[in-house]
């Protein structure tokens, strides 16, 4: 998770000096929190069926696929709607106190979760 979300900033910061400065960076963390805020909505809102092992591997899957398209480095408006898409899968897979809906509880071993799990 830290370097998902470590990595695009950084990139963005190096993206928007070449593209167009602040604006453009403010627009990628814009988009990568809307998409957080849609993809935490739609799979918090959801029973979901299923091993949370095997869900949580799906989704850090999903979020590490969508996170190659933005190496091609494309325009700055693609890259705003690239990096929305890649914000889709954040929320869910983020640990958060109530993580054991993903089963980040359960797969990450006791000496290992963080003060909040």
């Amino acid at each position: 998770m830290g370097l998902a979300l470590g990595s695009i900033t950084v990139a963005g910061v190096s993206y928007a000096d070449d593209n167009g400065g602040d604006a453009v960076y403010g627009w990628l963390m814009a988009a990568l929190g809307l998409g957080a805020l849609v993809g935490g909505t739609v799979y918090g809102a959801r029973q979901w069926g299923g091993a949370p092992e095997r869900r949580l591997r799906g989704l850090v899957a999903l979020l590490a696929v969508c996170y190659l398209p933005l190496v091609l480095v494309p325009g700055p408006v693609a890259m705003t709607a690239l990096t929305a898409l890649a914000g889709v899968f954040l929320a869910p897979v983020s640990p958060a106190p109530s993580s054991s809906s993903t089963g980040t509880r359960r797969v990450e071993p006791s000496p290992r979760r963080s003060p909040g799990l």
